[in-house]
């Protein structure tokens, strides 16, 4: 543990190298690079769901087989699980 005073400039330096000494020993070990690709993925993940929504909630709008399903939902005569799996099933059917 180390003991710093930015104000009085006491520890600075020896926390600085600490830091570097740290970062070395991540990157030599191979986990920053692990922690960038993490990251990246999570990225990836979060554009991709944000996409997808958009464009089924565009979809869903629109299209009247899709109004049904969304009105059925909210009418209570289908549950939302289902009301799901059948957007979902007529949005990804193959032509």
């Amino acid at each position: 543990m180390l003991a710093a005073q930015a104000t009085n400039d006491v520890g600075v330096a020896e926390l600085l190298a600490e830091v570097k000494r740290h970062r070395q020993t991540l990157q030599e070990a191979g986990a920053l690079e692990k922690r960038r690709q993490a990251r990246r993925r999570a990225e990836l993940r979060t554009l991709l769901i944000e996409e997808f929504s958009g464009r089924v909630m565009a979809r869903v709008e629109r299209e009247a087989e899709l109004i049904g399903v969304v009105e059925a939902v909210a009418g209570g005569t289908l549950d939302a699980y289902s009301g799901v799996e059948r957007i979902l099933s007529r949005l990804l059917r193959q032509p």
